[in-house]
């Protein structure tokens, strides 16, 4: 397993013998989750990400008139399963089937 530190973009990349785990840290020093999964060979995952207006979000002080920035929106690490603590998008979810009468 190899950990590297980009300091020029940012950017960590972890690497296992089949799988790489990119992140960033963004301009507000806020850490970004760009990749997970098998080995792509690419260096650098780190394409841009869509800006959208989030109105009703929260924002850092240092961001309060930038309505395209928000804490909601960024890219976070990837949850495995449903978790009442994360509201992000699950893997996947396991549901049990319904006896049969």
């Amino acid at each position: 397993m190899s950990i590297c530190y980009i300091e020029k973009i940012k950017q960590i990349r972890i690497e296992t013998k089949s799988t790489c785990y990119q992140m960033k840290i963004d301009s507000m020093g806020y850490l970004n989750h760009l990749y997970y999964g098998p080995k792509t060979g690419l260096d650098n995952l780190g394409y841009p990400y869509r800006v959208y207006d989030h109105g009703f979000s929260g924002n850092p002080y240092d961001k309060r008139h930038d309505r395209s920035f928000s804490l909601d929106s960024l890219a976070q690490e990837y949850t495995s399963t449903e978790s009442i603590l994360s509201p992000a998008c699950p893997a996947y979810t396991i549901t049990a089937k319904k006896p049969r009468p």
